[in-house]
């Protein structure tokens, strides 16, 4: 296994691991999308199982939330919303809005094929979610689900190359520190924040560095020996 491989199975294992504790027995993931409230700045993962529909907010107070395939009641597709389809989901008085963004062709191939298992999991609504702020309407698994990458401005083009530039430079400095004495780690933090900005492997990586510099600060200080008196 080369070694981009070995990355995006650790990656693919961290993203999963997320919502392991929430499934139960015999549940399997079979899709996964990265997502965002539609209204709201938290970010995280949308999940489908065999048994339901899954949501996991990251932050400092991380939550998950899901709806079993046979409580939802009503749901749609809005398209309109910032670029990236909204999926919205009614379940008795608890309503879900998430936007499932599409930043690259990459990505909305994989949105696609995650709105179309949706369909097919999913029970056929007799009407449309009924969000106030989105249009929604019905799609089923046998139609084409438009998703179309967001188009970059010249200037969301030229900072791309910047924070990329920039970034790789800092990450690349760190990796190297990493083995001598000096603040390595943190050059990575720094770098991998940086292009966080753009990409999303990035923001996995960056959550994964900030882990393990935060248990590493933690261990340090159980082996710091006490102050004498």
């Amino acid at each position: 296994m080369g070694p981009i491989s070995w990355l995006a199975e650790r990656r693919q294992q961290r993203i999963l691991a997320y919502v392991d504790g929430h499934l139960e027995e015999g549940e399997d993931v079979l899709y996964w999308v990265r997502a965002r409230p539609a209204e709201g700045r938290a970010e995280g993962f949308a999940y489908l199982t065999n048994s339901r529909w899954v949501v996991f907010w990251q932050g400092s107070r991380p939550e998950a939330r899901s709806v079993r395939w046979d409580e939802i009641q009503a749901w749609g597709l809005a398209e309109e919303h910032s670029g990236s389809p909204v999926l919205g989901i009614e379940a008795g008085e608890r309503s879900f809005y998430v936007e499932l963004p599409a930043a690259s062709h990459q990505v909305a191939g994989k949105v696609r094929d995650f709105l179309r298992c949706f369909a097919e999991l999913a029970p056929r609504p007799g009407r449309r979610a009924r969000g106030r702020s989105h249009n929604f309407r019905l799609f089923d698994a046998t139609g084409l689900v438009e998703v179309t990458p967001q188009r970059k401005s010249l200037a969301r083009r030229t900072r791309m190359v910047i924070v990329t530039v920039a970034g790789a430079g800092l990450l690349g400095v760190g990796v190297v520190l990493l083995f001598l004495p000096g603040p390595g780690f943190l050059l990575v933090i720094g770098g991998l924040a940086l292009l966080s900005t753009e990409f999303d492997w990035a923001k996995d990586g960056l959550s994964w560095a900030q882990d393990k510099y935060r248990s590493s600060r933690r261990r340090l200080g159980h082996r710091r020996p006490a102050d004498p008196e």
